[in-house]
């Protein structure tokens, strides 16, 4: 048997692949809280660099996190749901994009049947005809699966921490996986082999300055700075002793700590045992005394040394930020990132090791000019890898993929 193929055939094929439908990018970013706090200043830069792409560009706030006002909105929508039960109905102030979804009174009753709170969030959201989901962390993979069935939509999902390497995910619907470390992205390669393919490392980007800004002016006492919550798993007693023995040594300084958490009084009263009262000063944390991220930035620029006195598996926005700024940087041994693990720009320290900890920053106190040649080594790692111009543009491309999929 024979068969004829006809140019008429051949310019169909072609018209058809010309018409296909381009589906618009409506996108809403759900996350909470602690989500919010975890991008920090770069949730201002995501938003905004979406906005070239994304036709429609919401933001699912499971909280009410001062960070919301790093969010240039309007154009981005804010959609908060409320903490406090109150009507059912949404409280909707289009003209400013600002919409409430208020909690209903007998609240329980979404605990037994979750079912409930995604019907009650997807009655608000189908209004604006999104066309993907977009969950900030990993942890509320559960919630925006069953979300996006409901509203028939595909969704991806960002991973910051190495504790969610198993994700409950929809084969169906999901679309990208996208974990912020290289090696997270290989564990959950290695535990979900059958959609390997569509996990891929998004790096969390930021903007570079030019010029390092450590121990530019030598008329100031160093400033050394700790942003943590106050809790003792975070390294903070070993980070007052090293303050005490670098005070011992007759080093000039002052530290910044700042955070909140159920361990700032002993804190306190551990400072001033050490008899650091005058060089330790805690403050809030820098997204509740800070109007805008470009005020953050603002305030890091003022630091000479950054230091990170634990361990973590964690993404921790203020160590972009200190170095792109240009801080000599130190930080726990283990920390398991793209941006400090085998990276000889940051100086590391044995966990739990005060003497450790003072050692490596007695070496920058007392060399101001290697401290600066770390703080540049620093920032040609984050231009090399972690621009917020490479972020929007992968994360485009991987919202593209996930609405082209037949669901």
């Amino acid at each position: 048997m024979q068969f004829y193929v006809t140019m008429k055939d051949i310019k169909l094929t072609e018209n058809q692949e010309i018409t296909k439908e381009i589906k618009p990018l409506r996108a809403i970013l759900i996350g909470d809280d602690d989500d919010l706090h975890s991008y920090g200043p770069v949730l201002r830069r995501l938003s905004v660099g979406l906005l070239d792409d994304v036709a429609d560009l919401s933001i699912l706030s499971l909280g009410d996190s001062n960070l919301l006002k790093f969010v240039p909105s309007p154009p981005v929508r804010l959609i908060i749901e409320h903490k406090e039960p109150y009507q059912v109905k949404a409280v909707v102030n289009e003209r400013d994009r600002h919409i409430t979804i208020s909690r209903p009174s007998l609240n329980i009753l979404e605990y037994i049947w979750p079912h409930r709170r995604i019907n009650r969030i997807a009655e608000t959201l189908q209004a604006y005809k999104p066309t993907l989901l977009h969950a900030l962390s990993g942890k509320h993979a559960k919630f925006v699966r069953r979300l996006s069935k409901h509203l028939n939509i595909p969704y991806v999902i960002s991973v910051l921490a190495c504790n969610n390497k198993n994700l409950a995910v929809s084969q169906r619907r999901c679309g990208q996986i996208l974990p912020c470390f290289s090696s997270l992205t290989r564990q959950i390669r290695q535990a979900r082999p059958n959609i390997a393919n569509r996990v891929h490392h998004l790096t969390i980007g930021t903007h570079v300055n030019e010029n390092p800004c450590c121990f530019n002016h030598d008329d100031k006492l160093p400033h050394l700075f700790c942003s943590t919550r106050l809790e003792h798993k975070y390294g903070l007693s070993t980070l007052l002793y090293a303050m005490a023995k670098l005070t011992e040594n007759e080093h000039k300084f002052h530290l910044t700590i700042s955070g909140h958490g159920p361990a700032e009084s002993e804190l306190r009263k551990l400072s001033s045992t050490l008899k650091l009262n005058n060089i330790v000063h805690f403050i809030e944390p820098l997204e509740d005394i800070i109007a805008d991220n470009d005020a953050y930035k603002l305030f890091l620029q003022t630091v000479d040394i950054f230091i990170q006195p634990w361990t973590s598996q964690v993404w921790r926005p203020e160590l972009t930020e200190a170095m792109a700024v240009g801080n000599a940087v130190v930080v726990a041994q283990g920390t398991d990132n793209d941006l400090t693990q085998n990276n000889k720009a940051a100086l590391t320290f044995n966990p739990n090791d005060s003497n450790s900890l003072a050692g490596q920053l007695e070496l920058l106190l007392t060399d101001h000019d290697h401290a600066r040649q770390l703080a540049r080594q620093c920032q040609d790692h984050v231009r090399k890898h972690f621009l917020a111009s490479q972020m929007i543009s992968c994360l485009t491309k991987a919202y593209r993929q996930a609405v082209d999929m037949e669901i």
